[in-house]
């Protein structure tokens, strides 16, 4: 099931430009959960484009370098071109800042930082037309 709903997103977000949207948070036991959706960005889209969380991990240690792993590691993984993303939309942690200016910025070519107050006022519009799909 997770191969089909996996192959469906990949054709979806196949050649679209896509916002990242990352956001960390510890569960009860004090792990760190990292979740990653990508927005569709194309206005003229007439699905409606939702956000779709399409990765969900639980790290170790969370700063500028494992989380722009686990970026990577998700855009790889649903075949997005780094040239395609067109921002990055997150908190406004020191690390999540670090992470774009140090190492993400050089990958992601096109995209911007998005964060704090704009960055949460962003995601409460995307989470209106929320869409999970995980394993």
């Amino acid at each position: 099931m997770f191969e089909k709903q996996q192959a469906e997103l990949i054709s979806k977000l196949a050649g679209k430009k896509v916002a990242v949207i990352a956001d960390e948070t510890t569960d009860v036991e004090g792990r760190y959960v990292v979740n990653v959706l990508l927005q569709p960005l194309d206005v003229f889209d007439s699905d409606g484009s939702k956000a779709v969380l399409v990765n969900t991990e639980f790290l170790q240690t969370v700063s500028n370098v494992t989380i722009a792993q686990l970026i990577i590691r998700t855009l790889t993984s649903v075949n997005i071109d780094f040239s395609n993303v067109l921002a990055l939309i997150s908190d406004n942690a020191a690390y999540m800042k670090k992470c774009f200016t140090d190492g993400l910025h050089g990958l992601l070519p096109n995209a911007v930082h998005i964060t704090s107050r704009g960055g949460h006022t962003f995601c409460r519009l995307l989470a209106r037309s929320f869409v999970v799909l995980l394993n």
